[in-house]
């Protein structure tokens, strides 16, 4: 009996169809946004995550500026730290020293950079010792075995 692949229930009880619909983000999203999911706790990701899809939704990540800073934001509520590595000076040096990320009353956690030369530059968060992309971010390039978000500064 072949079975359709959209079909299969994953272990919380949603289809993968229903996960990537309703959801509408990507997993990273999720796990960054909920602790509970970071350590596998059993966490209602259907409700959850169409709440987390609306609130990323409204978040601009990165924000370029016409003086050429860049705020860079994550919705990461439950999250106890947050930084951004990456290329320097987003990583601060050139051994991947991070910039640590201040958290609103919303739970949006942001930091301004800059200004920067006119580049292109990796980065990626680091929550609660878990390297992830930026949701918020469609730009992405594998270097290897690392993925990072490309961040490009007009010149």
């Amino acid at each position: 009996m072949k079975r359709n692949v959209n079909q299969i229930q994953n272990p919380i009880g949603i289809t993968r169809r229903d996960f990537i619909g309703k959801a509408g983000i990507a997993t990273a999203t999720i796990a960054v946004a909920s602790g509970n999911v970071l350590i596998g706790k059993n966490t209602s990701v259907s409700a959850m995550g169409s709440s987390l899809s609306m609130q990323q939704a409204s978040i601009l990540s990165p924000e370029i500026i016409p003086d050429k800073r860049v705020i860079f934001r994550l919705f990461a509520p439950n999250a106890v730290s947050v930084a951004i590595r990456g290329d320097y000076p987003i990583g601060k040096s050139q051994n991947e020293s991070e910039n640590k990320m201040i958290k609103d009353s919303n739970g949006v956690w942001s930091v301004t950079m800059g200004p920067l030369h006119a580049e292109f530059y990796g980065c990626y968060f680091h929550v609660d010792g878990r390297r992830t992309l930026d949701p918020s971010n469609i730009y992405i390039n594998r270097d290897g075995v690392n993925y990072l978000n490309v961040v490009r500064v007009p010149g």
